[in-house]
């Protein structure tokens, strides 16, 4: 009975000895792989740290070519602007540049007086009596520039005169209203003759009716 315990005792510890050589072995496996686990993560860690770096350059220079163009873009669009007001004449205006030519654009646009010579010609009497009239004017004209397009056309404003004088009555001529109404005609008729030239007035030196 004593040495059958004993055997079965034996058989025991062998196992439970056996059962913990298992597991040493088991956990020495498992920490020599957590050991060689450890380098791995080390090295991928690095390679992901290097690609970050990698995608971040380019995205910098992307940024910093970005803001170069936009650059750009505003000093041409800031040089454009100052050309078109340049050549528009807005520019030299508000800088003061374009004073000196207004100033002698307004001498020249002042109005201008020009002598017609003396037209004598007879009216429309309806009977053999004839009645003269003696014409002395002066034309207004708006610029100073036109002043050789009517000397040109002297000759045709002269004889418009004669031709409406003609047909004119004495008493057409007298008083206020006869002056205005040959003033008007004067001027509506000089108008077809050196348009575009704008006439301002005709100013009577002399009307003598004889």
């Amino acid at each position: 009975m004593v040495s059958g315990r004993r055997s079965g005792w034996g058989t025991t510890t062998h196992q439970f000895l056996t059962c913990r050589a298992h597991a040493s072995e088991t956990s020495g496996t498992a920490s020599g792989l957590a050991v060689r686990d450890h380098p791995r993560k080390a090295v991928m860690s690095k390679a992901a740290t290097t690609e970050e770096l990698e995608v971040t350059e380019p995205g910098t220079k992307k940024s910093g070519k970005k803001k170069l163009l936009l650059l750009v873009a505003v000093v041409i669009l800031v040089a454009a602007i100052i050309a078109g007001l340049w050549f528009s004449g807005l520019l030299p205006h508000l800088l003061g540049g374009g004073k000196a030519k207004h100033e002698v654009a307004a001498v020249n646009e002042k109005p201008s007086l020009l002598d017609v010579a003396d037209v004598v010609t007879n009216l429309d009497t309806g009977t053999h009596r004839a009645v003269f009239v003696k014409l002395r004017a002066k034309i207004e004209i708006a610029h100073m520039a036109d002043a050789a397009a009517v000397t040109s056309n002297m000759p045709r404003i002269l004889d418009a005169f004669q031709t409406y004088l003609r047909s004119t009555r004495p008493e057409e001529l007298h008083g206020g209203e006869g002056t205005y109404r040959l003033r008007e005609a004067l001027i509506n008729r000089i108008d077809s003759i050196v348009a575009p030239v704008q006439i301002l007035d005709v100013l009577f030196v002399e009307v003598l009716i004889q």
